[in-house]
């Protein structure tokens, strides 16, 4: 397990092109690179809200538009990430599952 910081450089929330509600969040490493975080198929409502405010609570911020620039930390398994989490505290969103009914 490895954690590194990064600083969200772009974010989508939307409709992907095949047809599924999703969100993701580009996370640049600076000299390491970029990575993405996301695409769970957040068409199940109770997940989807759940995710979303996840999110913003975990990185203090309270509209989705506001995530662009915020410094955060990745939590990475095998080369992906599987969480990001505040800068400073000690808080984390790891999802539970791609897709939850």
């Amino acid at each position: 397990m490895e954690i590194r910081n990064a600083k969200i450089e772009s974010t989508f929330l939307g409709i992907e092109d095949h047809g599924i509600f999703t969100a993701s969040i580009m996370l640049d490493y600076g000299k390491y690179g970029v990575q993405g975080f996301g695409q769970h198929d957040l068409s199940f409502k109770d997940y989807g809200i759940k995710y979303l405010r996840s999110v913003l609570e975990v990185l203090e911020v309270d509209q989705w538009e506001d995530l662009i620039g915020v410094n955060v930390r990745a939590k990475i398994k095998d080369g992906m990430i599987i969480g990001i989490g505040h800068i400073v505290n000690d808080e984390w969103f790891i999802p539970e599952s791609k897709n939850k009914g």
